[in-house]
């Protein structure tokens, strides 16, 4: 039969025929309950059973027998000599038990039955209902072992009897019986008291993490001291069944005797992920170790136990593996263990991609509400791993999904001398330390080396933590942001390096062109990924470096007012993500440019000092040409900073092609050598002027 929708009618004519009839009107409905059979590849009485447990759970209610024999007005004999029925209909996956795991009340006449919701979801909105069973999961054995753990702990405070107690958990094996591993032990432990106390010990060890105690385990079991005594003595004396089967180990643990699983008990209870529980787990390397803690959260998704167990197995093997360096410096700087599985998640994935961050919470966490709180805190860049530096986000794919991977500092406190070989090819941005500047002379005109000598004197320290300190108190932004403009070769570049060599600070240089990439949103995360790293270099760094944007006629240009082409969206994207940036960061930010009228106001607005480069003066371009040529005599420096109106830049220039020549002929140099160089310095003849001549 096709149809559902008949199917619900059939069921509404059944109940209406049967109900409080007492079982007398089946006659009457022979020809309904025959075609709903049918549907339901059901006999007559399970079909009326399954009639009575669906009217119920439609009106939201549970079935056990007292309230099937009252739909029907019959006596709880009449049905409860149908128990085989039920137990086909529990096997067909036409309905369930509803199982309380803290009580025992899983014996057939207390248990309660309902409708699976798959099931009747596809009766009533007409889908085939072999698709419905095929939906529906395997019976999980460990929800039998649990519940088996939990009924045994609870046993003697709902007064069953020892007998009554191994009876229902027969009936709860056969709710099971299709599982593997149940064929599996029921096969090798036939008597059902050995089987409960494999469940329990199982609960106890893998879902639990806790040993089980084997006096306190048989005192669960058995009513009478005589029975726990005598399998207390078989399990000491390694005679009990459990033991004979290489299951179970017992040892004396000070006045106590505990349990587990052997090799091959996790192996009959884990089936190919034993090896995860059961492999090597000490002496591991940084590879192997973040290996097996990805496994752990493997196993945890697969047999749903909560993370209470999870962090309990990584803590253990954190503590076989505690030389490691990776654990020592993990557990220093994380206190919290789901950090630390999440980091050491993110290593094992670094090795060959990025962290799906939605996939990984999920497999980690119990619940939904702790997945959303972890989430939100990774979105807020909150999460403890962005923090410390460690990690970082990526944008949202467009599948809806979201990276996250290990910055340069996270990688290196996982590889440590193997950061290099797996080191992210990164040219955006270089670090020069700034024990590799090379201190050197520059000559200003006073109103430059005024300014220049000022912002030197700020950002020295001791001076720029004082003034940070002062601009935090009135509530002001304690970051400096300068820009260096004018003509090129007027020592602009050269500045930044020499304040920074004067002030201990490393130069953090930004590649401005392999920013902008042809991807939409690259070019974003690129300039994002600039401050974010800059961030941690100044966190780490005794003395925050300058973050130098040279050459930024590019990127602080002015801005389209109505950008329509993609690469005029990006530009407008980048230039809004520096201006937050620059109100955020809490550094020292150089720019420098050649074409200050381009500079959008925006920006200018954020530079605190803005400094033109001009040309030098005579008296400059002469100590220039005396400090880059020693040998030159003074008139002769005057007589070149006389007749070549050059630049600082333009004058280096010549004073490498001078030695060159004295180095390829061993000639010192000339006033007119000099002079023929510099005549030779520009392309046009006349080199006094600088624009277009009219």
């Amino acid at each position: 039969m096709e149809d559902t929708t008949n199917a619900v009618g059939l069921i509404k004519t059944i109940a209406k025929k049967l109900r409080d009839e007492k079982l007398e009107n089946i006659p009457s409905a022979e020809n309904e309950i025959a075609m709903l059979g049918e549907y339901l590849s059901t006999d007559q009485m399970q079909t009326i059973i399954f009639v009575a447990i669906f009217d119920r759970t439609s009106s939201g209610s549970n079935s056990d027998v007292d309230d099937i024999s009252n739909y029907f007005e019959c006596s709880t004999l009449d049905i409860v000599e149908h128990k085989k029925d039920f137990d086909k209909l529990l096997f067909s996956g036409l309905i369930e038990k509803v199982r309380n795991r803290r009580e025992c009340t899983a014996s057939f006449t207390s248990a309660n039955f309902r409708v699976p919701s798959v099931v009747f979801e596809s009766i009533l909105c007409g889908d085939p209902l072999c698709k419905a069973k095929s939906s529906q999961s395997e019976p999980d054995y460990f929800d039998l072992i649990k519940d088996v753990g939990e009924w045994l702990e609870n046993r003697d405070s709902n007064e069953m009897p020892t007998t009554s107690f191994l009876a229902q958990v027969k009936e709860q094996e056969d709710i099971f019986s299709s599982c593997d591993f149940v064929k599996k032990v029921r096969h090798m432990l036939p008597d059902i008291e050995d089987r409960v106390l494999f469940y329990d010990i199982c609960k106890d060890n893998f879902i639990d993490g806790n040993e089980s105690d084997l006096e306190e385990t048989l005192k669960d079991l058995f009513d009478h001291r005589s029975q726990v005594l005598s399998e207390m003595k078989n399990f000491i004396k390694e005679k009990s069944v459990l033991q004979k089967n290489d299951l179970v180990e017992c040892w004396q643990d000070d006045d106590e005797y505990k349990l587990k699983p052997t090799k091959n008990g996790y192996k009959l209870l884990l089936g190919e992920y034993a090896e995860i529980k059961m492999k090597k787990t000490t002496k591991l390397d940084k590879f192997e170790f973040v290996k097996a803690v990805s496994g752990l959260i493997e196993e945890r998704k697969i047999h749903k136990y909560n993370i209470c167990n999870l962090k309990r197995m990584v803590r253990d093997l954190e503590f076989d593996n505690r030389s490691l360096h990776l654990i020592k410096a993990a557990r220093k700087i994380m206190k919290n263990i789901p950090d630390r599985i999440f980091f050491y998640e993110m290593c094992n994935d670094c090795l060959h991609g990025r962290t799906c961050l939605e996939t990984t919470l999920d497999d980690m966490y119990d619940k939904q509400q702790d997945i959303l709180k972890e989430s939100i805190r990774w979105r807020n860049e909150e999460h403890p791993l962005q923090m410390l530096g460690l990690a970082e986000m990526d944008e949202e794919s467009f599948f809806g999904s979201t990276k996250v991977e290990l910055t340069d500092e996270g990688r290196e406190l996982f590889l440590q001398e193997d950061a290099e070989k797996f080191k992210r090819k990164e040219n955006t941005n270089v670090v020069l330390d700034v024990d590799k500047i090379k201190a050197k002379n520059l000559y200003f005109s006073p109103a430059l080396r005024k300014q220049v000598d000022f912002l030197s004197d700020s950002i020295q320290p001791e001076a720029f933590e004082n003034l940070q300190n002062r601009l935090k108190e009135k509530g002001l932004p304690t970051g400096v942001a300068a820009i260096f403009y004018g003509t090129p070769g007027t020592g602009k570049t050269e500045s930044v390096y020499q304040l920074a060599k004067a002030s201990g600070r490393d130069v953090m240089q930004v590649d401005i062109s392999e920013m902008k990439t042809c991807w939409y949103g690259e070019s974003q995360k690129l300039v994002k990924g600039v401050f974010k790293r800059y961030e941690r270099l100044c966190q780490k760094s005794k003395n925050a470096p300058i973050l130098l944007f040279n050459e930024a006629d590019a990127i602080f240009g002015k801005r389209m007012e109505h950008a329509s082409s993609s690469v005029d969206q990006t530009e407008n994207a980048i230039q809004n993500i520096i201006l937050e940036q620059m109100e955020k960061q809490q550094g020292i930010l150089i720019a420098t440019t050649n074409l200050e009228g381009n500079l959008d106001a925006a920006f200018e607005r954020r530079f605190l000092f803005k400094i033109k480069f001009e040309k030098p003066g005579m008296e400059a371009k002469r100590l220039i040409w005396q400090d880059k040529l020693p040998l030159l005599t003074e008139p002769d420096a005057d007589t070149l900073a006389t007749e070549f109106d050059f630049s600082g830049g333009e004058i280096d220039n010549i004073v490498r092609k001078a030695t060159m020549n004295e180095v390829l002929t061993g000639d010192a140099y000339s006033l007119d050598y000099l002079r023929e160089l510099c005549s030779q310095e520009h392309l046009s003849k006349k080199c006094g002027n600088i624009g277009f001549s009219r």
